[in-house]
């Protein structure tokens, strides 16, 4: 009688045995999944950030800014937003009294902010920046420029 008692503890023992097993190898095979899973999301990111690059420079290019005049200076930086899954160019122009920053999506030409300073005065003309949700909205220092354009920036 004793053999019967126990042969349910030992069927349990046995499945909580087993089950345990399958919970430990499908923990494992999950974290070697999400291990792929990340990899191939960082290699595709890094694609996406190589064609933005490229994307950046032929904007660049095309508007005939890649030179520089002995007063004229003019650069450019790329950024793909990840979230927003958007290539930005940010394309900064100098002759030494102003300054102008210009930030537009790289693959569809969309202008997103500009910015203006006259350098004597000190004072910039009032910037405009569209927001995400389409809005317009003018700032009137660098500072809020800046602040306003980080959404396009951000990883």
């Amino acid at each position: 009688m004793t053999f019967h008692r126990l042969l349910p503890f030992g069927l349990l023992v046995a499945t909580v045995s087993c089950d345990a097993d399958k919970i430990s190898r499908l923990e494992k095979e999950n974290r070697e999944l999400a291990a792929k899973l990340d990899a191939a999301s960082k290699a595709a990111t890094l694609e996406l950030q190589k064609k933005c690059a490229d994307q950046a420079a032929t904007v660049f290019k095309g508007d005939g800014l890649n030179w520089t005049l002995h007063h004229l200076q003019h650069s450019y930086t790329n950024h793909y937003q990840q979230r927003l899954k958007r290539c930005f160019v940010q394309i900064s122009t100098s002759d030494g009294v102003s300054t102008s920053t210009t930030i537009k999506d790289a693959f569809e030409g969309k202008e997103y902010a500009r910015f203006y300073l006259v350098k004597p005065e000190g004072r910039p003309s009032p910037c405009q920046v569209m927001l995400l949700s389409g809005e317009q909205k003018t700032c009137r220092s660098k500072k809020e420029f800046e602040e306003l354009v980080k959404v396009y920036m951000e990883q």
